[in-house]
This record gives C-alpha cells, sequence and structure tokens, in this order.
C-alpha cells in the first residue's frame, strides 16, 4: 500500500526531476520566458505572470528578416491592464519553430531608459553595447539578445537552433531586429565561400591559355552582368533560385560554375581588365542582407602573379576586401 507521504514524496521527486529536465532543453531567456520551451511551457509561465491566455496561431510561413521563410506559429499574450504602466510586461510574443520558442520578445508598452541599463547589466551586455545609444544586439550564452534604445522591448533568440539555416527571425511587427554579428559573419562566410569559389575558376581559366610570345598573350576572362539578377529583394523568398539558369550560359559556362556552391543570398559580378602583364580580375558578391537598400559587400582582385615563368598564364591568389558586413 502507498501512503500519502509516499505519493507526496514521488510527486515532488518526479516534479524535480521534470523540472531539471525541462531547464537543461531550454536555452537563455528573458526572466521566466525561456527560448525553448513548448506552447504549453510558455502558456503556463504567461499566466502566471498575470497576462492573458498565450494565443498560439496556426503555422504559417514568414519572411525572416529577408534571410528567407521559415514555417512558424506566433504567439501572443497580453496584460490584463487597461493602458501599459511599465511596471509589467504589455505583452509577450512568440515565435515557435517545430513546437519549441526560437523568438521571445516582451514589450512593456513604455519606454525607460532606467530599465534598459539594468537589462544590458542583468544580461552581460559588453561595454560597446551600453555605450551605445541605439537598438543593440549581443551574443550570449548560446542566444542573441536585442534591447529597444529607449528600453521599451527585449528580445531573445535561439541562434544555436537557428545557426543550420542561417535564418533571422523579427517580431511580427517587423520592428525588433536582430541582426548581431554572429549571424553577420555566417553570412559573410557564404559570400566569402562563394567568391573563393569562383576565384579558383578564374585563376585555372587564366592558366589554361599558352600564349606563343610569353605573359603579354594571356587574357582574363570577360566581364559579366551581375548574376543571376540585381537584387533578392524583389523576390517573395527573398533568395535567387537554386541553380538559377542564367549560370549555364556566357562567361559563367565557359568556367564551368556550379551555382548550387554559390549562396543564393547575393549577387554575383566579374570585372576584367587589360592583358597579359597588366591583367587584373575582380570578383564581387554584393548582398542586401536586409533589404534596407544598404548592401554588404565581398570581392578578390586578382593579378598576374609575380613568380610567373614566361609564357605561362598565372595570377595571384588575390586581395581580398569586405564592405558593410555590418550595416
Amino acid at each position: 500500500m502507498i501512503r500519502p507521504l509516499h505519493l507526496f514524496v514521488l510527486a515532488t521527486t518526479l516534479a524535480l526531476v521534470s523540472s531539471a529536465a525541462i531547464a537543461q532543453r531550454q536555452g537563455k531567456g528573458i526572466g521566466p520566458y525561456r527560448v525553448g520551451m513548448s506552447v504549453g511551457e510558455l502558456r503556463g509561465v504567461a499566466a502566471a505572470q498575470g497576462l492573458t491566455e498565450l494565443r498560439v496561431g496556426p503555422e504559417e510561413e514568414r519572411d525572416m528578416m529577408g534571410l528567407g521563410v521559415m514555417r512558424v506559429q506566433v504567439a501572443v499574450a497580453q496584460s490584463r491592464e487597461r493602458r501599459p504602466t511599465g511596471d509589467g510586461v504589455w505583452q509577450l510574443s512568440a515565435y515557435f519553430v517545430s513546437g519549441n520558442a526560437a523568438f521571445i520578445d516582451v514589450d512593456y508598452g513604455v519606454d525607460s531608459f532606467e530599465r534598459r541599463e539594468k537589462w544590458l547589466k542583468r544580461y552581460d551586455a559588453p561595454a560597446e553595447v551600453k555605450d551605445a545609444v541605439q537598438d543593440t544586439t549581443w551574443h550570449e550564452g548560446g542566444a542573441v539578445f536585442h534591447v529597444d534604445r529607449n528600453g521599451r522591448s527585449m528580445s531573445v533568440v535561439d541562434h544555436q537552433g537557428l545557426a543550420q539555416s542561417n535564418r533571422i527571425m523579427v517580431s511580427a511587427t517587423g520592428a525588433v531586429r536582430v541582426a548581431n554579428e554572429y549571424f553577420r559573419r555566417a553570412l559573410a562566410r557564404e559570400g566569402e565561400a562563394s567568391v573563393d569559389y569562383l576565384r579558383e575558376l578564374v585563376i585555372a581559366h587564366f592558366a589554361r591559355q599558352r600564349p606563343d610570345e610569353g605573359a603579354d598573350g594571356c587574357e582574363p576572362v570577360a566581364p559579366t552582368d551581375y548574376t543571376p539578377g540585381d537584387t533578392v529583394c524583389t523576390l517573395p523568398e527573398k533568395r535567387f533560385p537554386i541553380a538559377a539558369e542564367e549560370f549555364k550560359q556566357g562567361v559563367w559556362a565557359d568556367l564551368g560554375v556550379d551555382p548550387t556552391r554559390l549562396s543564393r543570398l547575393y549577387t554575383y559580378v566579374i570585372e576584367s581588365s587589360g592583358t597579359g602583364r597588366s591583367s587584373r580580375v575582380l570578383i564581387a558578391a554584393v548582398g542586401d542582407l536586409d533589404c534596407d537598400d544598404v548592401v554588404s559587400t565581398i570581392r578578390v582582385a586578382l593579378r598576374p602573379a609575380r613568380d610567373a615563368e614566361s609564357g605561362e598564364c598565372k595570377l595571384d591568389a588575390g586581395e581580398w576586401e569586405n564592405f558593410d558586413l555590418f550595416e
């Protein structure tokens, strides 16, 4: 026979084990609201904090900051007060991906620089973030935090859960811009890898020539237009198509470009001039990563190698330049 005391001990033990398992699974958060929570867990926390019942919408496709479409469920809970006072959360918003909260935003409804300073201190914001009087983001402990410049709202995104797709999340209104250096570097690496791939093809193409009289007969690859298009921002998915047809013609076809090896966030261009020792080839990847009319550019400039022997067409490794990666 199981005595009531035994039942109490058993229930307490199971609760502790369950809480420990949930805490281990959940990531960083804002107060009690944690990324990684299930719908039920976040609903329970919101109710305990005096908010209305968490309303979860149907699964839908959302364009995440112009970096790709993801299937998410948007959930919202609000304060029971008639107007925001600044003392409690006015609105809680969350995006669920595969049943777990990957983005959480708390909005107090009114500005408070004092609250902003408390947030920056509590969540270990770097010194350069604390000193910046603007919307700020930073990476800490497996998450990306974002604080409104006026201290009205704060957001947290589980970057570990999103890193594989390199996709970034924003609030339902688009007001919260989570675009920290972590994601910028991830997207820059995509562009750099793409340009490096094209660089290798251009060098190989140049080297296949066999001029009759010295290096002066070497000719660089012909210039191209921006390919596969001007910008991804006019496209529904904010990404160029996989294996775009434009790469199967002209100079790109001559180089043997495999478009599946190029990042779909950027458009690519080759500029060339001169011949022989005066040859110069510029390869660039250009992308408006936020579709805010500010572009990031990654490029490499190639010139004939100084150690090239007579009659050898050989380019150097190139000189790299990056611009506006962290707009």
